[in-house]
Formats: structure tokens, sequence, C-alpha cells
């Protein structure tokens, strides 16, 4: 690493910050560099700069300055121009692990790693490599709502249905396993979703909620629309909505195959 003598001065005082337990100090110090560095467009010793301060910061339980650092870290992931890749990957999560799970820091950092890990793909909310790794420690810190969220956007249902097996075993009734497997089958095709919702219109009666989600969910994924008063009426109307939506694909398909098969005729 080629520095100047200016910033050989300032990497020897972060030391002793370090050392002596002057975190205020420390952090200050590490944001002079930040800007330094960034003026320099030295990105690749600021990358490696960022994440080491961070986790320095985070092991010592300075988090919110380690948590300041490590956005920093993934702003100059973005700025760079840094293609996503498994390396950053691991080290996004390690810093992610140990920041405090109650600061809103945090939840930031994790929606900023996310959008940085689009870059170069085709993936819009998020690279499923990374999403799983949060998964994975969500899960492990119980924390399954969060670990679910994010292994739906992963590729690897195997976890996901080993997790959602421990959310029901330790915070589920006998009779509610319904419920807790609907939460994870209602995303998909128009047509798979429409016979979920059949299959399960039992269990997803029990729970006003979910209905409601399920309308958000037919405008969001499938530009369904739906305005109704009672709940009963609301589901119903929402799925004569998607059979609706069905039929239209279905004579759209046997058009289009009258159409061919007239070309062929002729």
């Amino acid at each position: 690493m080629n520095v100047s003598n200016g910033v050989k001065r300032v990497l020897l005082k972060l030391d002793n910050s370090i050392n002596n337990g002057n975190y205020y100090e420390a952090h200050q110090m590490y944001r002079t560099l930040y800007f330094r560095y960034l003026g320099q467009q030295n990105f690749s010793d600021l990358i490696r700069l960022l994440h080491n301060g961070s986790l320095l910061l985070l092991q010592r339980k300075q988090y919110t300055s380690g948590a300041d650092l490590g956005m920093l870290y993934i702003d100059v992931l973005k700025k760079s121009k840094e293609k996503p890749s498994f390396s950053y990957f691991e080290n996004i999560i390690d810093l992610f692990s140990l920041m405090d799970s109650t600061s809103p820091e945090r939840e930031t950092f994790v929606n900023n790693a996310l959008r940085w890990s689009n870059i170069g793909t085709n993936y819009r909310i998020g690279h499923p490599k990374l999403h799983q790794r949060f998964a994975e420690i969500y899960w492990k810190e119980k924390n399954y709502l969060y670990a679910r969220q994010h292994f739906l956007y992963s590729s690897n249902g195997d976890k996901c249905a080993t997790m959602m097996v421990e959310f029901y075993e330790e915070q589920g009734y006998t009779n509610e396993i319904d419920l807790f497997i609907t939460q994870i089958v209602l995303h998909g095709t128009l047509s798979s979703f429409t016979i979920l919702c059949e299959q399960y219109f039992t269990s997803l009666t029990r729970d006003p909620s979910f209905l409601h989600y399920l309308e958000k969910i037919g405008k969001q994924y499938f530009n369904t629309s739906s305005s109704h008063n009672s709940d009963r009426g609301l589901f119903s109307s929402f799925l004569q909505s998607l059979f609706d939506g069905i039929e239209e694909d279905k004579a759209l398909e046997k058009n289009e195959l009258s159409t061919d098969l007239m070309v062929d005729l002729d």
C-alpha cells in the first residue's frame, strides 16, 4: 500500500487509539481517512480499511461507530462499482453478525447491502446468496420472521423448510401447522397462486390479516385489484379476480393456437 507521510501518521495514531481504547477518536480518524482515500479514488485500500475498522470496533462492542463504518464500506463498494462476489458477501456477513440486533443501523446496513448486490445482475431485490446468508444469521438468532423473509428470496428451499419446522415447533400450536405452511407458499405464477388460495382457503380465513396480505401479494406480483367491504367478500372477490386473470390468459392462448392452426392450414 503506497501511502503519504500524512496518511502514515494518521494510521499510526489510529492504531494507538484502538490499543488505548480511545474508540471515539479512532472512529473520527477512520472517517478522516475515508475522505482522504475517497478524494484520491483509492478504492481498494479504502474498502480494506473500512472493513477492518468496522470489524475492530464491532468486536469491541462499539456498535454505533462500527455500523457507521460498515455502511461506509457498502457505500464505497457502490462508488467503486465493485461487482458482487462471495468474498464481499462474507465480509458483509462478518460485520452484520457482530452488529447490535436491536439497532436501526443494522437494518439500514442490510438494505444497502442488498441494493448493492443487484449491480450487474438480473435480481431486483438482492442477490439470493446474500439473502441466504442474512437468513442464516437471523435463524441463528431465533429471529424467525426476518429469517423467513430472507429465505423466501434465497435459492435454498431445504434450509427454509428446516427453519420453518423449527419455527413451528418452538412458537406454534399443534393446530397451526397449516398456517405456518401457508406463510411461505403464496409466491409463484398466477395459476399456482390461485390454486394455492383455493387449497388453503379454510386456513387463510382463520386469520383475517391473511386476506389483506393476499390482496397485497396479488397487486404487487400479479397485477390484480379488488375493493370490497367484508373479509369474506374481499377474499371471494379477490379469488374471482385471479380466476378472471387465468381465463383471460387461457382465452389468449386459445386465440393464438387458433391463429397458428389457420396459418398451418393455409
